[in-house]
């Protein structure tokens, strides 16, 4: 117990990054989360189109220490634009055997008492630059879940290879489609009706590789993570990685980025 808090749970009683940046708070609407639903899908539509053309789903077999390397070279540069520090080389190892994680609803984890991330090696390879990248913002020090897809989005597009940015564009597109979905199907779908073919196929092949592995106690298992997210501090529990919208749309605001 005294561990998990001394190598890194004590990093859930720091600043906001929002506070740490000194960003303006906006809390984006149904019809700017729709608008942003549609930029990314062209932007989605015409990265996987410079990719390949074929409307196969695409077939990423990426070299583990290449990849761990771009993003942590990708993702040291970010921060360190923020003006926050990254001590060390935080490490991201691939589970095994596959699946290990999935079948508790997860893409990966960081374990402080080793000092290192891991993600599961059953997932899709396209999703691998973007979880990654989650899991190493975990090894620099950040708690929240929707903070570290947010940083995952863009250390992912910052980076210089065309299929992590990829990967980034495509996870963020998934978050804000389930978002657009639980508030309108009808949008949700004449969106999705307008992906490239080619995309349509690589959603397919995502899902069908996280079904190879079925959940073990899905409930229990986000029952305890909802009380331990809550328990320290994190007010929206599971629904926290879903700020990775707002935070997107925060820093857009804020930094004058225009679509």
């Amino acid at each position: 117990y005294f561990l998990f808090y001394f190598l890194w749970a004590f990093n859930y009683y720091g600043p906001s990054i929002k506070n740490r940046l000194g960003w303006q708070e906006m809390t984006p609407d149904s019809s700017a989360i729709l608008k942003e639903l549609n930029f990314v899908t062209e932007k989605v539509n015409s990265l996987r189109i410079h990719l390949s053309q074929d409307t196969s789903e695409l077939h990423f077999k990426p070299d583990w220490n290449t990849l761990e390397n771009n993003i942590r070279i990708s993702e040291a540069s970010l921060l360190q634009s923020w003006g926050i520090p990254t001590y060390g080389r935080v490490r991201i190892r691939r589970l095994q055997p596959p699946g290990i994680l999935l079948r508790i609803s997860t893409a990966g984890v960081y374990i402080p008492f080793v000092c290192e991330g891991h993600i599961d090696s059953g997932m899709n390879a396209l999703q691998w630059p973007f979880t990654l990248a989650h899991e190493m913002a975990h090894g620099y020090g950040f708690t929240d879940e929707g903070e570290c897809n947010f940083i995952g989005f863009l250390t992912s597009i910052n980076s210089n290879d065309p299929y992590v940015n990829y990967s980034g564009w495509l996870a963020y597109w998934r978050y804000l489609y389930f978002d657009v979905y639980s508030l309108s199907e009808s949008n949700a779908e004449v969106v999705f009706d307008c992906l490239f073919l080619g995309v349509k196929a690589d959603l397919k092949a995502i899902r069908a590789d996280v079904n190879k592995y079925p959940d073990i106690f899905p409930s229990l298992r986000d029952g305890f993570y909802e009380l331990y997210l809550k328990f320290h501090g994190v007010n929206h529990g599971l629904k926290s990685y879903n700020e990775i919208i707002e935070l997107v749309l925060t820093w857009k605001k804020n930094e004058r980025v225009t679509n």
